[in-house]
This record gives structure tokens, sequence and C-alpha cells, in this order.
């Protein structure tokens, strides 16, 4: 590993997902929760750091919103 943004290799990826066919590493890297794009040979490209922070372990964003729904069903004067 060099950088946490460098790509993954060809190599490196079939070392880590087990796999070799573009397909099935896919799939492992969606059980693995791994953020991932294709390329324009449908093989799966990732970085470091989304391979080291899967989006599984990922803080869910709780930004807190009013509750519209009580303004359509509120009291009008």
């Amino acid at each position: 590993m060099k950088s946490e943004n460098d790509i993954i290799s060809d190599d490196e990826l079939e070392k880590i997902t087990g796999f070799q066919l573009p397909n099935k590493q896919v799939e492992k890297l969606i059980e693995a929760r791994v953020w991932f794009v294709k390329n324009r040979d449908d093989k799966p490209r990732t970085t470091w750091y989304h391979f080291n922070h899967p989006l599984k372990f990922r803080t869910p964003n709780l930004i807190s919103e009013p509750n519209w729904g009580a303004m359509k069903n509120g009291k009008t004067t």
C-alpha cells in the first residue's frame, strides 16, 4: 500500500478478493460493503481508503430536520 488515495491494482484486487473474474470481485466488494466503481472493462476500481474504511463502519449522517408532517397537520389560526 503506497497511499490511501492509490487505486488498488488488478493483482492486489485479485489477492484481496480471492477471485480473478471481475463479477466475483464485485460480489466480494459488495459483501464487504466496500465502495467501488466499474471501469470501461467492467472491472471494479476502488482505493485503499475505501477498502480500509468500508461503508458498514462509517457513521450515518445524523442531521436533525424539522418534522415537516407536523407543519401540514398542525392547527391553523
